[in-house]
């Protein structure tokens, strides 16, 4: 699943700084580990939702 690319514009990094780089299958894997009973997180957005739509998100 390689259908992500990088930015257009790198982000300004200080030197020695470490940039974490994430797949978007990984992103999804965890989106479906949610667990939808527990509570969400603070900007009101619930497992259940993010559970629900993670392959949308992921794209």
């Amino acid at each position: 699943m390689q259908d992500y690319s990088t930015l257009a514009c790198p982000l300004p990094f200080s030197d020695g700084s470490e940039v974490l780089m994430v797949s978007p299958s990984v992103v999804c894997k965890v989106q479906l580990e949610l667990n939808p009973r527990k509570a969400g997180d603070p900007d009101g957005n619930n497992n259940r939702l993010l559970r629900g739509v993670g392959v949308e998100i992921c794209r």
